[in-house]
């Protein structure tokens, strides 16, 4: 741990623009161009507006929230969601400096690579879900330690020991909402103790003692050699990424069948969705399930999917949560684990190849259950990130009430990582596109062009894009 942060603030210290592969650099933007129109687009919902009631901050401190409370930010190849830990502070980095466009895409790229890391060790740790949120303060302090030049080392251990511990349902609940912007602030409090305050580097190395089984066994890559912010994946639908097949899959069913039709639906589905599934079956037969829980049911996402044949961020509205025809099929969709599927989800490279070639095949067995599959590891170095893909395998059978048959099967959605760069393009300007019906357009139009070619921007232009975003935001909110 000592060594990877001393190379981290190293080479944090001494990146820069040219410094960056292209392919890299537009990749970090669209990150945060996809994560900055997602607030947008969540911030004209019911459940946005009901946060003016719930939390009392500002409309800059609520952008966190609004990228992630649909699950539609975008994501790094198992390493979770940076986007919002990452744009929220360069929202409020711009008023109160006179810091460049370059200068805040050489903090994009620091927090990223840095906070991958660290987020790619955990992947297979227990401590994962509890640790998302110091995720998000990791790369706020990454970002806030860049600009103002400060101790990375001392700001990376403050916010790795902030941790929450997840509620009752895990991070398919509300708590996923204070998740995001308590990622924020800690980041933000621990980047502050470090400037302001003479921290003791004890207080690092004690805290990796007592932490050190699950944190930081395997950082990925060496900096400069792999680009871990290529991995990004861009989600269409606004739902969990080991969804977003089975929402893609159910678009193709809906074109064929109405709801009221079918008579029966089997889901095969690969472990991940199969144990997620399962575990959040439990709580929705409760009743009154949360709309951010319903992100990760796949019952719900195909039912309302086929009922409404489409899907976008109103799927989740309380007049499709309490609609019975919904529910009724939801309740009798079969969910099955395919062992097929589970084999294709090992056998890639990112992430189990890597993690069982670094951390051991028995470490894996035991965090997926005890099931027995001949797991081969993976020598980093002979992975290609940029051929790597987000692999989701689902398998959809339904039966109609007249007899007939439909299946679908589906592994991959464009926008995701191993589609290409122009697939990811394509699906941001949609989502782009979709944020600015109805809004100020001109002034929209020009800040996605100021952020696809953040690097050349100076201050002005950035206070700007940060006046529009923020009366956008409070727009949208109170209409």
């Amino acid at each position: 741990m000592e060594s990877f942060l001393e190379e981290a603030k190293e080479w944090a210290n001494n990146i820069s623009i040219s410094k960056v592969p292209n392919d890299s650099l537009e990749n970090a933007k669209l990150m945060i161009i996809d994560t900055i129109f997602t607030a947008l687009i969540s911030s004209r919902t019911y459940w946005a507006k009901m946060l003016l009631d719930l939390f009392n901050v500002n409309y800059q401190e609520l952008f966190p929230i609004l990228s992630v409370m649909y699950d539609y930010d975008s994501t790094l190849l198992y390493y979770g969601h940076l986007g919002h830990g990452i744009a929220s502070p360069l929202l409020f980095s711009i008023p109160n400096t006179n810091v460049t466009g370059k200068e805040l895409m050489e903090a994009v790229i620091s927090s990223v690579e840095i906070s991958a890391r660290v987020a790619a060790s955990l992947s297979v740790s227990k401590t994962r879900g509890q640790s998302m949120t110091s995720i998000h303060a990791l790369s706020t302090v990454v970002f806030l330690s860049k600009l103002y030049n400060q101790d990375l080392k001392n700001s990376m251990g403050l916010s790795l020991s902030y941790m929450i511990k997840p509620t009752s349902h895990g991070f398919g609940s509300l708590g996923k909402l204070y998740s995001a912007s308590l990622g924020v602030e800690m980041g933000y409090k621990a980047f502050r103790l470090a400037k302001y305050q003479n921290v003791n580097e004890n207080f690092l190395t004690d805290f990796l003692k007592q932490y050190g089984e699950y944190y930081l066994k395997a950082p990925l890559g060496s900096f400069n050699k792999r680009w871990h912010v290529n991995t990004l994946s861009v989600k269409k639908y606004p739902a969990c990424a080991y969804a977003q097949t089975l929402i893609e899959g159910a678009l193709e069913i809906s074109q064929e069948v109405n709801l009221d039709e079918i008579s029966e639906v089997t889901l095969r589905e690969n472990m991940l969705t199969y144990f997620m599934d399962k575990n959040h079956e439990r709580i929705v037969k409760e009743g009154n399930p949360s709309f951010t829980l319903l992100q990760f049911y796949s019952p719900y996402l195909l039912t309302v999917t086929i009922k409404d044949k489409r899907f976008g961020v109103n799927s989740y509205d309380e007049s499709h949560i309490k609609d019975p025809l919904i529910w009724k099929l939801a309740y009798k969709v079969n969910i099955l684990h395919d062992v097929n599927l589970t084999i294709k989800l090992l056998n890639e490279p990112l992430p189990f190849g890597v993690a069982i070639n670094e951390i051991g095949a028995d470490f894996i067995k035991k965090f997926l259950g005890g099931f027995e599959y001949n797991l081969r590891g993976v020598d980093l170095n002979e992975v290609n990130f940029e051929k790597t893909r987000k692999y989701m395998g689902i398998i959809i059978d339904v039966k109609t009430k007249e007899g007939r048959k439909i299946s679908v099967e589906k592994e991959i959605v464009d926008g995701f990582h191993g589609t290409g760069l122009e697939k990811k393009r394509e699906v941001v300007n949609k989502k782009f596109l979709d944020a600015i019906k109805d809004s100020n357009e001109e002034d929209l139009k020009n800040i996605y062009n100021i952020l696809y070619s953040l690097e050349k921007r100076g201050n002005d232009e950035l206070k700007f894009m940060y006046k529009v975003l923020i009366e956008e935001v409070k727009r949208e909110l109170h209409q």
